[in-house]
């Protein structure tokens, strides 16, 4: 497998509060396969019950036009690697709504820093974050991927359970 970046060699720093409000996070996200647009509906949705943020990191200028009008949204660009770190560990959960993908580093970055991954049930996907089906979601049907954002906001012990996976799945990577 390719190499990622192992974030894990970031664990001894103190905590950066990164950003003030919970939010998920989206990387990588600049082509149309990565489906920003269904994880701003679902966020948005989401919005209405929850005071949440979605931060996206590596967007194109077409798509911060798309969506500027959405309060909650923030994009990003040019991220360090340590704060991209912080990013990661102080979400809620990492998006990754990609219609198919070669590698999928952003799941190995975000398990690494501790943070859970919502992502498609595409068959890299599957295959990068050895989830079962029901962590995973079907494109085809965004209420799967809000089921998943709430539990995963309101579910400690699924998170937690989530995370202790990640932390036992890089492993298979480095």
């Amino acid at each position: 497998y390719n190499g990622f970046n192992d974030y894990r060699k970031y664990s001894d720093m103190s905590n950066k509060n990164i950003h003030n409000k919970r939010y998920f996070l989206q990387v990588g996200c600049m082509h149309s396969r990565k489906n920003l647009q269904i994880s701003v509906e679902n966020f948005s949705r989401l919005q209405k019950i929850e005071d949440i943020n979605l931060i996206c990191i590596g967007t194109s200028d077409s798509q911060k036009n798309e969506f500027k009008d959405i309060p909650g949204i923030i994009f990003l660009d040019n991220v360090s690697d340590i704060d991209l770190y912080f990013f990661y560990k102080n979400a809620v959960a990492t998006l990754y709504p990609s219609q198919y993908e070669g590698f999928g580093f952003p799941i190995l970055e975000s398990m690494s820093a501790g943070c859970p991954v919502i992502c498609s049930n595409i068959p890299s996907s599957k295959e990068i974050s050895g989830y079962m089906d029901e962590h995973m979601f079907d494109l085809q049907c965004s209420n799967e991927l809000l089921h998943l954002m709430k539990k995963l906001m309101n579910d400690s012990i699924y998170r937690d359970k989530i995370v202790d996976h990640g932390f036992k799945r890089i492993n298979f990577f480095s």
